[in-house]
């Protein structure tokens, strides 16, 4: 399955936390009705379900 995630790995629960992070902090101040998907390029790779 990794191979038709970009990155080539699993994401860890410290990826999904980084990006919680980011968007409750201040960097995050003007990011307004975004999706932001933590999947290591696997939505923009054309997300095939085996």
């Amino acid at each position: 399955m990794t191979s038709s995630i970009p990155l080539r790995r699993f994401g860890t629960i410290q990826d999904v936390a980084s990006t919680c992070l980011f968007l409750g902090s201040d960097a995050a101040s003007y990011t307004n009705g975004a999706i932001v998907s933590s999947d290591g390029g696997w939505t923009v790779n054309g997300a095939k379900l085996a």
